[in-house]
């Protein structure tokens, strides 16, 4: 076959010169340059350049991953620190709100003589100001129940209960 300067071939194939074993036109090979000059690559560089920027890109992407979820899981816990000192800060107000009531109760109760219909009274006017509290009672040194804003709990014996037991032992003014 004759080289035809007007003669055009597909996309990488070339004309096979006299001489070479093929006959007509052959198929390019990774040795095809595209570009001129010293410029020129192979369609191996190329390839090699596609597969660099495709690791380089997954390598971007699994390193961004890895950094944005130790970001996400340090940011959560520091808002979850946050939030469970906020609680703590709340519950320890409300804590202390209620050991002031409780020993505006017990003065009150001490400074109205102590009887029981005044007990009674103080006992009930402070449940209706603080319905907050399921009921209210005052034990006695032996673990009896005396008086009770529920009138089932009146003269139950609570020597036994753990809570009893622990004020008897410490000491504590208060539980």
């Amino acid at each position: 076959m004759q080289d035809r300067p007007h003669q055009r071939f597909a996309r990488g194939q070339e004309p096979v010169k006299r001489g070479s074993t093929g006959v007509g036109l052959g198929v390019s090979d990774h040795r095809t340059v595209s570009g001129r000059g010293s410029r020129a690559f192979t369609h191996r560089h190329q390839f090699v350049l596609i597969g660099l920027i495709t690791l380089a890109t997954l390598l971007a992407v699994i390193g961004g991953g890895t950094w944005l979820e130790r970001r996400t899981v340090a940011t959560s816990g520091e808002t979850v620190s946050i939030m469970a000192a906020e609680v703590s800060a709340k519950l320890d107000l409300l804590l202390n709100e209620r050991i002031g009531d409780v020993q505006f109760l017990a003065e009150s109760l001490a400074m109205n003589g102590g009887t029981s219909a005044a007990r009674s009274h103080i006992l009930s006017t402070f449940h209706q100001a603080y319905p907050l509290y399921l009921w209210i009672g005052i034990v006695d040194p032996a673990g009896r129940i005396v008086e009770a804003t529920m009138p089932q709990a009146r003269r139950l014996d609570v020597k036994t209960a753990d809570w009893f037991r622990a004020v008897c032992e410490e000491r504590i003014g208060l539980y």
